[in-house]
């Protein structure tokens, strides 16, 4: 059986919700999710024993493998590199 999990892409952003069948997920792991036609890094924030399958309304997006070091930190150098765009822009 599928497990079921949620996963956020922005901190204090909306959980999606992410199904695998082959992995041994634990709080707090980043992970890698095919959304439309590319993969975006998220963390989980719900366990499969935290859902109740039932409720959820959404179509589950799937799992596509952990993230590795190198995505982890070309995430953290995109995020400081926008923050910066912003900056200079002023926008807010």
């Amino acid at each position: 059986m599928d497990k079921v999990i949620g996963v956020r892409f922005t901190t204090a952003g909306p959980i999606d919700y992410c199904q695998s069948s082959d992995l041994d997920f634990g709080m707090g792991d980043y992970i890698i999710v095919r959304k439309k036609d590319s993969e975006y890094l998220g963390w989980i924030v719900l366990l499969n024993e935290q859902i109740n399958v039932s409720l959820i309304e959404q179509e589950f997006l799937q799992v596509e493998r952990f993230a590795t070091e190198d995505d982890i930190e070309n995430w953290r150098k995109q995020k400081k590199e926008a923050k910066k765009i912003l900056f200079v822009h002023k926008i807010y």
